[in-house]
């Protein structure tokens, strides 16, 4: 089990999602994840979603929510789905490229890292995409 969470991206007609996924046979007893940009290391941040007292309207750093600073378990098969923005407003201030460093324990205490690269480019050429889940 190399990568137990899978970090990913759906784009809806509502706009950006994040997708958390615990994909190992087994719990996770913590994990966190950090996004950057993959040439400036800047922080990926989503507008108008006020988080911990910032005004609406402000940029929030998407590390900074709770569930990708410390989640303390996370069951097998668990998933989450994250509302970003419009991909119009995501694409105005992220950039398309980044990586998600990843760090997670299962119940072994056996410790994964690793590095996810996102290259959200082909979402700007479409206008709209299904996704299906297998």
């Amino acid at each position: 089990m190399t990568q137990p969470l899978v970090i990913d991206f759906e784009l809806r007609t509502d706009g950006f999602w994040i997708i958390v996924q615990n994909i190992s046979g087994g719990p996770l007893t913590s994990f966190t994840a950090q996004f950057s940009d993959i040439n400036m290391g800047m922080p990926i941040t989503i507008s108008g979603m006020p988080i911990r007292g910032n005004p609406a309207g402000a940029r929030t750093i998407i590390s900074d929510y709770e569930i990708f600073k410390k989640c303390g378990y996370l069951a097998p098969g668990k998933r989450f789905e994250l509302f970003v923005e419009n991909d119009r407003v995501f694409f105005e201030i992220n950039p398309s490229e980044f990586n998600i460093v990843i760090s997670a324990a299962d119940t072994n205490n056996q410790m994964h890292h690793y590095t996810i690269s996102h290259n959200l480019k082909i979402y700007k050429q479409l206008i709209h995409t299904t996704i299906v889940n297998q």
